[in-house]
């Protein structure tokens, strides 16, 4: 794919007055006001808030994350999962897996309007207030109390999507869920508390006349913190959490993500590990749709329980471990990670619309249980305080 365009979300400095240089009789020069920005679909949508910089696709996938002030990578690629069975059968929508990058779920419209996307979208303060925007609010644009166009967070990338109506699918992409439809606010917020924090939120819609049952939903991440040589973990709360090759003593930097709500909740069913390149019960390169169900329940690529070596068995929890102790399942290799965690399961009837959110987060210590430590206090404070930081405002 050629990305050719962007967006970019920049804080307006303060105008400033400007005498010429030479004449102290003359009017002081005032310089143009910046030209409003225009709400339009890109490419890729930008997201610069705070300490992060992130890419939204229009496939909905949410990478390349790092921060902006040093070079600490924190975010290949990131999206939903959504997976259940239609008249008994394995139906999945998924973003990038595997060696083909790309989604079965996206923003282009489907023809006769032919390459039209309705996103990804920047969406700033000063995307509000420009008089001149119009907001497609009938197609799920956020809205204030008093049915104005809003926004979430200081900065959001908002999107809305379908299934992929054009390009053709490898074999495991192949079934999406009939009328799968939605929307997608990825955002942030200018605040200390939050600076190496992204927030998502789908609202996804059952368009069909079939209902999808057994469902789950899935936070996908392929991480690369600071590099690719990762691996992962479990914490009781919820959490996946990334770590890397660093000693355990050392100065690091760790991330994690986790439910806020699902259908059910927000609890965890499952915890599943990817492995790059890999054929194996938990590689990535799978061929069937019905593995990628089998990965929103916990299961592997053969449609087994997971097995803990440390226990002999079956759990749905992989990497639950203690690292520093060593006790329990501990992946204590450290290659290109992937994994996912879900939660479910429910059904979801025609004209039925659920709701996801999901947070993900970077945080760093003078050595690896107090990075941890940190990352888990910012993340159970995000639960705190989701109702308030899932408010959506007009921008003033």
């Amino acid at each position: 794919m050629k990305w050719v365009q962007h967006s970019v979300l920049c804080f307006t400095l303060p105008t400033l007055l400007v005498t010429a240089c030479g004449d102290d009789d003359g009017p002081p020069m005032v310089p143009d006001p910046p030209d409003p920005p225009v709400f339009e679909a890109v490419e890729i949508a930008v997201l610069e808030v705070n300490e992060l910089r992130a890419e939204v696709l229009r496939s909905c996938e949410t990478g390349n994350v790092y921060r902006r002030n040093e070079p600490v990578s924190g975010l290949y690629n990131s999206g939903l999962w959504l997976g259940g069975l239609v008249d008994g059968e394995a139906h999945v929508n998924v973003v990038w897996v595997g060696g083909a990058r790309f989604s079965n779920y996206t923003t282009q419209v489907s023809p006769p309007l032919g390459e039209e996307h309705s996103g990804p979208y920047l969406v700033t303060p000063e995307h509000l207030s420009n008089e001149r925007n119009v907001f497609p609010v009938d197609l799920g644009f956020p809205v204030t109390p008093s049915k104005t166009p809003g926004l979430y967070g200081d900065a959001m990338v908002w999107s809305r999507f379908r299934n992929e109506p054009t390009s053709p699918q490898s074999p495991e992409t192949s079934s999406p869920l009939p009328g799968f439809e939605g929307t997608m606010s990825v955002f942030a917020w200018d605040e200390n508390s939050y600076d190496d924090v992204l927030f998502y939120r789908w609202e996804i819609t059952n368009t069909s006349e079939t209902p999808w049952q057994n469902a789950l939903c899935g936070f996908y991440a392929d991480t690369d913190l600071d590099g690719s040589a990762n691996a992962t973990g479990y914490l009781p709360e919820g959490i996946s959490y990334t770590r890397t090759d660093e000693p355990m003593d050392a100065v690091q930097w760790v991330s994690g993500l986790a439910f806020l709500e699902t259908p059910i909740g927000g609890s965890v069913y499952a915890h599943r590990p990817m492995y790059k390149n890999a054929h194996d019960d938990y590689g990535e390169n799978v061929n069937r749709p019905e593995q990628m169900l089998w990965a929103l329940q916990g299961l592997t690529n053969s449609g087994t329980p997971m097995i803990d070596p440390s226990t002999g068995k079956e759990t749905r929890y992989a990497f639950s471990g203690n690292p520093f102790t060593g006790s329990g399942w501990v992946q204590d290799s450290f290659i290109d990670r992937r994994g996912m965690i879900s939660s479910g399961p429910f059904d979801v009837d025609p004209g039925e619309t659920i709701t996801v959110s999901a947070v993900w987060a970077m945080a760093d210590g003078v050595n690896l249980a107090a990075a941890i430590n940190d990352l888990r206090a910012v993340i159970l404070g995000v639960r705190d305080s989701k109702e308030e930081l899932f408010e959506i405002w007009d921008g003033r």
